[in-house]
């Protein structure tokens, strides 16, 4: 709950009163932030090995590539243009596409040897900003190729985070 006041009917249920010893940042990273890049990562269904494309580095887009990880996922390839958020989703792990500097879509291409991604995490929010300028600008025909080899695949993962 990010409010200073808020009526939540059947509260016994399901809040917990935290201790002086959890920061307010850390509890809403735990009870909000890290769940939602979570569950981005858990619809998107990756299993061992996949190739997972994030957008947007925001507090949930970095909390999403964490979670990409956790899955299993072989490789994180990010887009965002903020700097900060760049550097921050490197040291987490994902390769990293600048989209006002350079075409997402050529660049994925490019660093996946024109195979594309297996999954795609979309944690842009509220906040997107579209390009003012570099090749992220233009319109695309052409959807970035994406490789599902066995649509029906269960995912061997969801066993073992239940």
């Amino acid at each position: 709950m990010q409010a200073q006041y808020a009526r939540i009917p059947f509260a016994n249920v399901g809040l917990l009163k935290l201790t002086e010893t959890i920061s307010d940042d850390q509890a809403i990273t735990v009870s909000d932030i890290f769940p939602t890049g979570y569950f981005g990562a858990d619809l998107a269904e990756i299993i061992d090995g996949d190739t997972v494309a994030v957008f947007g580095f925001g507090p949930v887009g970095l909390m999403a590539i964490v979670s990409a990880q956790l899955f299993g996922a072989g490789r994180v390839i990010g887009v965002d243009q903020v700097a900060e958020r760049l550097k921050r989703a490197r040291e987490l792990g994902a390769e990293v596409v600048d989209f006002s500097r350079e075409d997402p879509v050529e660049t994925i291409l490019d660093l996946t040897g024109g195979i594309g991604v297996d999954r795609v995490i979309d944690a842009v929010g509220v906040d997107a900003q579209l390009p003012r300028g570099g090749p992220g600008t233009g319109s695309r025909q052409t959807p970035l190729p994406l490789r599902f080899p066995g649509l029906s695949r269960q995912s061997p993962r969801r066993e073992r985070f239940r």
